[in-house]
């Protein structure tokens, strides 16, 4: 055999060999999925604060027609639900309505901390527009659908305009105040804080809309002229804020100033 024959031989029994060695292997992980485990009843009949006839009843219920319907609710709820008894229907929903505030007590305190940290370690950032990723550029049905309803925006009537259920409210301490104010509203905007500020106990909350950023509205507040010592009082009832369009809905026709009184945390009407 010749012998470059025999060289070309071996280089390929080597070749064979180190692909042997090094082709991947395919191996199998097990997936472990969430499962819920059982509960006791003593565990809970603890956590939910029922009765152990309560819990029986759950159990009743949801080992037929519940577990179709309800497996997603919690206890509480589901006796609310079949419960035929108007007082002890009651006493459910208040236990769920306490639950439910503390719950979201405890989401809203966390949000305010992580809010208050950011601003801590980062400053004021602008705010990010989710337009501007590659999906959305990219996206010509985002673009003209974004495009109409600025165009829409645009168009709406700039008269002043509140809906007819609106009632107007006189200021009484312990009232929170949402001003909403847009960059080109000055001497009316002013003149509606010093008037809200006039009532002890009231504390304002400055909604600024059309603001570049939160530095843009600062310096909006800064052209505001009250005398020095009230304007050291006031400062310290004064918050401001991004535009909230969840508080201001169904006022998207209202010119600035718009001044919304909140009483016990609900909106009572206008000044």
């Amino acid at each position: 055999m010749p012998y470059a024959l025999l060289i070309l031989l071996g280089l390929g029994l080597s070749l064979s060999a180190l692909g042997q060695v090094s082709a991947p292997t395919i191996s199998h992980t097990p997936i472990a999925s969430t499962r819920f485990e059982p509960v006791s009843d003593e565990a809970l009949a603890e956590h939910w604060q029922l009765g152990a006839e309560d819990i029986e009843k759950y159990r009743r219920y949801m080992a037929l027609e519940g577990r179709y319907f309800y497996g997603h609710l919690d206890p509480i709820m589901v006796l609310g639900i079949i419960e035929t008894d108007v007082g002890k229907r009651r006493e459910y929903a208040d236990k769920y309505l306490q639950g439910e505030r503390r719950r979201v007590s405890e989401q809203v305190s966390f949000a305010t901390l992580v809010a208050a940290r950011s601003l801590l370690l980062y400053g004021s950032e602008p705010l990010f527009d989710f337009a501007a990723l590659p999906q959305a550029t990219a996206s010509p049905s985002f673009q003209s659908a974004r495009a109409e309803r600025q165009t829409m925006a645009a168009a709406v009537a700039q008269t002043p305009f509140l809906p007819s259920s609106t009632a107007v409210v006189t200021l009484a301490s312990g009232d929170t105040v949402a001003l909403l104010v847009t960059p080109q509203c000055l001497a009316p905007c002013y003149a509606l804080l010093d008037q809200i500020l006039h009532t002890d106990g009231v504390e304002v909350e400055v909604h600024g809309r059309g603001f570049a950023d939160t530095d843009a509205l600062i310096a909006w507040l800064g052209f505001w002229k009250a005398e020095p010592p009230q304007r050291q009082t006031h400062s310290e009832r004064i918050q401001l804020k991004r535009f909230d369009p969840l508080l201001f809905s169904g006022y998207e026709r209202a010119q600035a100033p718009l001044a919304l009184v909140r009483r016990a945390g609900r909106v009572v009407g206008a000044l």
